[in-house]
């Protein structure tokens, strides 16, 4: 569907959404923190099939995607395939002002007019107030291409994310940045289960965390 001219000039992509909350927490999953926090842009990828996120940290030795698919919204419009880079910081930041009161109907419209311009935001509150800004795209940076063939996969490990992050967050802040990660399949008769073990050493000690298959 193309999207609706404003103001004479039709816009590349447009997209509405009463799920402030939801795309919030999407983003803030993937907005860097710490040292990385200003010094890299995201990369929008707007698409028939949704948003698409990505952003690299610092060393670019981390890719993060997130994934805003079209049913989180509840208008799409989109005139063709678009790419632009913006700071993800800025864009999450606005929206966590957006969707701060939750006592008002809160509606978030996106729109943008073409690659090379701001992304803005249009933001209804109530019946009456309309909020908009907008946030200039920058120069597309360098993205990492992490090819992975499934021939080469010798494990794979599928599990909750917040326990995870919590092991490794206790590692670092505990025995530095260096965690060594192991794989293990398993033994054939089933008495030794599949396991990711986490393991770091420091001058206070060591400390390893093993996650064993479930199920």
């Amino acid at each position: 569907m193309q999207a609706p001219a404003y103001g004479g000039v039709p816009l590349q992509f447009r997209a509405r959404t009463e799920r402030v909350a939801a795309l919030v927490e999407l983003l803030s999953a993937i907005c860097p923190g710490g040292k990385d926090k200003e010094s890299k842009a995201a990369s929008l990828f707007m698409s028939a099939e949704g948003v698409r996120v990505t952003t690299t940290n610092v060393e670019m030795t981390l890719m993060s995607t997130a994934w805003a698919q079209r049913s989180l919204f509840t208008e799409y419009e989109i005139r063709d395939e678009c790419f632009v880079c913006l700071p993800l910081t800025t864009l999450v930041d606005c929206l966590r002002i957006v969707g701060s009161d939750t006592k008002l109907h809160t509606l978030l419209e996106l729109q943008l007019e073409s690659e090379s311009a701001p992304l803005v935001l249009l933001i209804h509150e109530g019946d009456n107030a309309i909020t908009d800004c907008a946030i200039r795209t920058l120069e597309p940076t360098p993205a990492l291409d992490f090819v992975f063939d499934s021939s080469d996969v010798v494990v794979q490990v599928v599990m909750q994310a917040a326990a995870l992050h919590d092991a490794l967050a206790e590692l670092e802040l505990s025995f530095g940045s260096e965690v060594r990660i192991d794989a293990s399949p398993g033994s054939e008769d089933s008495s030794d289960p599949p396991s990711l073990v986490l393991s770091a050493r420091g001058d206070a000690g060591s400390c390893e965390y093993c996650f064993p298959h479930v199920g």
